[in-house]
């Protein structure tokens, strides 16, 4: 009826506008002459209401979007082994205050959310928000605009500028929602690499200092408890939203169907006995704080400690690169490499074999 109708839209109007209202006050503005990350700065305490009620509507939508696509327009091939089984535990019941901490290759712009909320049982990502993992991506990319920020700061997305390096305020921010216990994921790559292979740093520096960023290993050093690491690697993604090799844009503005998808997990990562051996040799390392005080006062990292991140990186360049070797050997022909458009459009022997761009274009 038509006072029925009235009601509903009265009601959904009361609830979704001070939901939006209080998300855009929340929302990052990494664009500010000083960096502001309000929700950032609180992880020590609970969300406010508004804005809890808010990322469960956004990660209801957002889970029943990944699923969709992963799993019923493409096919998802999920290892569930032990190594899995151990993961979803590690989210639901790995004690008060102890991190969780998730590294995987990059393959697509749709890596985070929809691979990862493929990889969750949809009861998890669908109604347990609070249980998810908060992640970090470029500014220039997720949070252009008020709009923008406030939708990716519902997603539990938080801003990072790109060529700051790992000391900057927005890096340290991201720090302290590991330091208070939650579950955080990142790409140590950096960016998207379509080439189906772990990419990352190219040319001689690959060799002598690792294919990773080092953010990851600082993550981990400087953590007041040793968070729990699992290494995830995947295949397919690429051909869901391929991106042109030269621009780096997506070729299609939707995603592509009809693909296969496969996901797994690595045993927990271990990095005590590096961590252990620097403080033996150095003292103890310092462990960043949830309060925005210590963090905002963030120094340059030593040279010692630039060794010690390294190390911890390289450990996880391992990890995925034994992933990768086990996808390798059980998908065989059917492993993906290039998107199939740039298969189509481009000779592979314009590409850099380590990044999959055109080479010179980097």
């Amino acid at each position: 009826s038509m006072s029925f109708r009235k009601t509903l839209a009265v009601g959904s109007a009361s609830i979704l506008i001070p939901i939006s209202a209080a998300s855009i006050y929340y929302r990052p503005i990494p664009n500010a002459n000083e960096p502001i990350d309000i929700l950032a700065e609180r992880a020590h305490v609970q969300d406010p209401f508004l804005i809890a009620l808010g990322r469960k509507l956004v990660h209801l939508t957002g889970a029943v979007f990944a699923k969709g696509l992963i799993q019923v327009f493409n096919r998802f091939e999920l290892k569930k082994d032990e190594n899995y089984y151990v993961f979803l535990n590690s989210i639901k019941n790995r004690g008060k205050n102890v991190p969780l901490l998730t590294v995987s290759n990059h393959a697509s712009p749709l890596d985070d959310p929809c691979l990862l909320g493929a990889v969750i049982p949809l009861p998890m990502a669908a109604l347990k928000p609070e249980l998810l993992r908060f992640s970090i991506c470029a500014r220039e990319i997720c949070f252009k605009n008020a709009a923008l920020s406030t939708f990716f700061s519902l997603s539990k997305v938080m801003p990072i500028i790109r060529g700051d390096g790992i000391d900057q305020k927005m890096f340290r921010l991201f720090q302290g929602r590991l330091a208070a216990g939650s579950w955080c994921h990142i790409f140590p790559e950096g960016q998207c690499f379509q080439i189906g292979a772990l990419s990352g740093r190219k040319g001689s520096r690959r060799q002598e200092i690792g294919r990773l960023k080092w953010g990851v290993g600082k993550l981990i050093a400087h953590s007041p408890v040793r968070p729990i690491v699992v290494p995830i690697f995947h295949t397919g993604m690429q051909n869901l939203m391929p991106l042109d090799p030269i621009t780096r844009k997506s070729i299609h503005f939707w995603p592509r169907i009809g693909n296969v998808i496969t996901a797994r997990c690595g045993p927990r990562i271990d990095v005590s006995d590096l961590i252990d051996a620097h403080e033996r040799k150095f003292g103890k390392l310092e462990a960043y704080s949830t309060t925005s005080n210590s963090r905002e006062s963030g120094r340059e990292s030593t040279e010692a400690e630039l060794a010690l991140y390294s190390a911890i990186t390289r450990k996880i360049e391992e990890a995925l690169l034994k992933l990768e070797w086990e996808a390798r050997s059980e998908l065989k022909e059917r492993f993906p490499t290039f998107p199939k458009e740039v298969r189509e459009t481009f000779k592979e022997c314009e590409f850099d074999p380590e990044t999959g761009y055109k080479k010179d274009s980097l």
